[in-house]
């Protein structure tokens, strides 16, 4: 918001100038275009509130006349740039965006929606950056060389071509279109704006391709390589940068997400993605029980969830269920840590809860916990 001022004279006995300084908003042109990104019909109050404080009079808050004339000043020139198209009278204008049309390649549904949006933050800082570039020193766009399909680059494209501008672009060629996704997959990947929630939807996704296709997470008995020879969850964690826990929590993830988004609609998906739902790993798999043994449920919880713009809240005996399922996976991990490492965890968990282990008859070596 920026709040418009009037110069006044250090001097009241001085005459008064011939008209006040204009308001100065530092490329209004450009912010207005930007405000009208959604494509939609705007009224003139929703721009002077995108723009300006209004001013306390008679107890009341209005937009000043000078204000309104900038605004409209502003309009008529974007509409003669044929930037805008203004129809209505006075006061009651609707305006709405006319993006520039760029004829050297397609926009397909499948790669503009293939990576999900940045975080608010993200976008308003993009934009601002794109006011303030010139055109050759903003990366360029990726086009699918002969089939003339943008493959990266629509958000730098959407917002030039608001401003009337065009960008540059480059050419790669590619075998399909599974080759195409999974170039423009790993180009986001390593970009510092991409959200830790999607890479870690897309190692997981990889990691259950792979797994599936090689028949199984096992070491393959001859290698003539190192790589070769390690598990898949270990080789993608080395790949990545990260640990083999973390694929294998990777993977539980994106089995989540997949079963999720066909209930729950791509939106909803991506605004997890994008940070604007504060969900968890955990709300994810809850969510993903949910939705295999109750579906209506699991669309009341989402609604609310989304509604407020929080996380989840389940229902006491999901959040029953879900404790009962965390035991079942504990116990299965203790089972392949073997006996004395089991033992220890075991004697942990049962002093943090002030109970004892008490061999079962027969069995001293398979204790189990009593109240102390």
């Amino acid at each position: 918001m920026v709040t418009s001022k009037k110069t006044k004279s250090k001097n009241s006995s001085a005459a008064p100038a011939a008209s006040s300084p204009p308001v100065q908003i530092d490329h209004l042109l450009e912010r207005i275009l930007l405000r009208l990104g959604d494509l939609k019909a705007h009224s003139l109050d929703e721009l002077l509130a995108a723009f300006f404080e209004p001013t306390a009079k008679g107890g009341k808050h209005k937009f000043s006349d000078e204000q309104r004339q900038l605004l409209r000043d502003a309009l008529t020139t974007l509409e003669k740039k044929q930037r805008v198209e203004v129809k209505g009278k006075a006061d009651a204008w609707e305006i709405k965006a006319l993006p520039l049309e760029d004829d050297r390649f397609k926009i397909v549904p499948a790669f503009r929606d293939l990576i999900p949006p940045p975080a608010p933050d993200e976008e308003a800082k993009m934009a601002e950056w794109v006011i303030n570039t010139p055109d050759d020193q903003i990366d360029a766009a990726f086009v699918w060389q002969g089939k003339d399909v943008l493959l990266d680059g629509h958000r730098r494209h959407r917002l030039l071509s608001l401003l009337g501008r065009k960008c540059r672009i480059e050419k790669r060629a590619f075998d399909n279109e599974d080759a195409a996704k999974e170039w423009v997959e790993q180009l986001h990947y390593s970009r510092r704006n991409t959200s830790a929630e999607w890479k870690s939807y897309l190692r997981g996704r990889r990691y259950n391709q792979e797994k599936q296709a090689h028949g199984g997470d096992r070491k393959t008995e001859k290698s003539s390589t190192l790589s070769a020879s390690l598990k898949t969850k270990e080789r993608l964690a080395q790949e990545y940068g990260v640990d083999p826990a973390t694929i294998q929590r990777d993977g539980k993830l994106a089995e989540g997400i997949d079963m999720l988004a066909p209930i729950l609609g791509e939106d909803v998906i991506r605004r997890y993605f994008s940070r604007a739902l504060p969900w968890s790993r955990g709300d994810i798999g809850q969510l993903a029980k949910l939705a295999a043994s109750d579906k209506a449920e699991l669309k009341r919880v989402v609604k609310a969830a989304v509604e407020a713009g929080g996380r989840p809240k389940f229902s006491e005996a999901a959040s029953k269920a879900t404790l009962e399922d965390k035991a079942e996976q504990l116990a299965e991990r203790l089972l392949k840590e073997g006996p004395k490492r089991s033992l220890q965890l075991l004697e942990r968990i049962a002093k943090r809860l002030k109970m004892q282990l008490v061999p079962l008859a027969g069995e001293e070596e398979s204790p189990t916990p009593t109240t102390a």
